[in-house]
């Protein structure tokens, strides 16, 4: 089937999928690292609720970079690059929604403090890096093309 030529507000031309094309595309894989630790330590409904930020604030960063979250497995997120618009640097827009999510720790931190999810955590535990080191696994095993 033919794709759709569309331009972007900076006049580079994008391809609009189109049913029953085959195109290349980028996937991140997003997951908590320690997640089964965390959920014992916080309790189930805490982790619900950590678990619903990070996937709201995952969700958007995977947005903005233009792509698609495809599903939730567990405490991961599947987002899928080049599916419904191909720029044609979908692995560099992965790539940076990866590290947008790794950097978006603290503002996941702030919403759970603020929900008062960690009030029976240890305070150490509140600082946003001591939760970012605990949360995000490194980028080499959560972002895979």
């Amino acid at each position: 089937m033919a794709e759709k030529q569309n331009k972007t507000s900076d006049s580079r031309d994008i391809s609009t999928a189109t049913k029953g094309q085959n195109r290349q595309v980028t996937i991140l894989f997003s997951d908590i690292s320690g997640s089964t630790t965390l959920s014992a330590d916080i309790g189930s409904e805490e982790t619900h609720l950590l678990l619903q930020a990070y996937f709201e604030i995952a969700d958007e960063i995977v947005r903005v970079h233009g792509g698609i979250v495809d599903k939730y497995i567990g405490d991961s997120v599947m987002a899928v690059f080049g599916v419904l618009v191909a720029y044609g640097n979908e692995a560099q827009r992965a790539m940076n929604a990866a590290f947008a999510i790794q950097a978006s720790m603290p503002q996941i931190c702030v919403l759970c403090v603020l929900k008062k999810l960690l009030s029976s955590l240890p305070l150490s535990w509140i600082h946003p890096k001591s939760l970012q080191n605990y949360v995000l696994s490194d980028l080499q095993e959560t972002l895979f093309f």
